[in-house]
């Protein structure tokens, strides 16, 4: 069942049953109209917070996503002003692959060995064991990005290390290289708090929707046992709430 189906069925089940009066009387705690009812705003509230979780989570990718723009085009000039000043050969040509890695870094590319990879590390856990949560939910997205990142660096530091690196151009500096790399830093962490959050928030949103106990599905499931036990199948909220759990 839908999320936003759970909640109205649910909403729906407890106008049923308050409109039964002293007739619903469940033996189960959580069947009693007051903890339907603080079931029932709580599974609002984390809707809210999931929808605010998306939108959030939304915005600081849009936002990684114009922190990284200028990377390519700046790495390309990194390169042609490496060839142009009195840096050897050998080294211009690590900077030329630091700049091809960094720009073409391909997003299909990398969910294939992510799979491949994650494949490869399930198949060495002990029986029984399986992969850190952190290794199943991070995006391919955050990985391509660190990715591209780690390259960054690894260019301003063989740049730094070469000695003969040198440039007219203020944005081309080691000094704003790196102050460039700090804001991408940031931009990218902002993104996985912000996805992560998400992540979390949904893993607390199933718990309390589709749950082994207390849950929605648990408390739905229960109330038409509940109901059955008093009036049986042909009984008149009976045929109610079978409707409901059809639509």
């Amino acid at each position: 069942m839908a999320v936003n189906d759970s909640v109205k069925n649910l909403g729906e089940t407890i106008k049923i049953l308050k409109n039964m009066g002293a007739d619903w009387n469940p033996v189960h705690p959580k069947l009693v109209i007051p903890a339907l009812e603080t079931l029932h705003t709580e599974a609002e509230a984390m809707t809210e917070v999931i929808t605010a979780a998306v939108v959030f989570d939304n915005l600081k990718t849009k936002e990684r996503l114009t922190a990284f723009a200028p990377l390519n085009a700046l790495v390309r000039r990194v390169y042609a002003a490496s060839a142009c000043c009195e840096m050897d050969k050998t080294t211009v040509e690590k900077v030329e692959s630091y700049k091809d890695l960094i720009d073409g870094t391909n997003i299909a590319k990398a969910t294939a060995l992510r799979k491949k990879k994650t494949k490869k590390a399930m198949a060495l856990l002990p029986e029984g064991e399986t992969l850190p949560d952190a290794a199943k939910t991070r995006s391919i997205a955050q990985l391509k990005y660190e990715e591209r990142l780690a390259n960054f660096k690894t260019l301003i530091t063989l740049l730094e290390t070469a000695g003969t690196y040198a440039t007219n151009e203020p944005d081309l500096s080691i000094a704003a290289l790196k102050t460039f790399a700090v804001s991408l830093v940031s931009a990218n962490e902002a993104t996985e708090d912000a996805y992560n959050m998400l992540v979390s928030k949904r893993e607390e949103r199933n718990q309390l929707f589709f749950g082994e106990t207390d849950s929605i599905d648990f408390v739905l499931e229960k109330t038409k046992k509940q109901l059955f036990s008093k009036e049986g199948k042909a009984g008149v909220n009976m045929k109610k709430l079978t409707a409901l759990s059809s639509n």
